[in-house]
């Protein structure tokens, strides 16, 4: 959904399905312009995204998105997340964020 979500506002968009295919991209993360992530996926979680964005690039944006309503925006700034977007999201609260 976000895929098509974020093509609709005309941007290009490269989705990471596992660690393997995010590795593959941090070689190239500062030619993003932001990186999205889940706060939950599994086996890994949006923070350790940002770790690993971090270790790589110290200035690409990270968004966290998340369905839980116990996260604040001050939490995952001070976490070093850039912002927050809340499931279920629309195309225009997304586009507020990335343009």
């Amino acid at each position: 959904m976000l895929y098509r979500l974020c093509t609709q506002l005309g941007h290009m968009v490269t989705c990471c399905r596992n660690r393997n295919e995010l590795k593959g991209e941090l070689k190239n993360i500062s030619s993003y312009q932001c990186v999205m992530t889940d706060m939950e996926m599994g086996n890994f979680s949006g923070k350790d995204v940002l770790k690993k964005i971090r270790e790589a690039d110290s200035e690409t944006p990270v968004i966290l998105i998340t369905g839980r309503t116990d996260i604040t925006i001050n939490m995952i700034l001070a976490e070093g997340f850039t912002d927050l977007l809340s499931k279920p999201l629309t195309l225009q609260e997304l586009h507020s964020i990335v343009g």
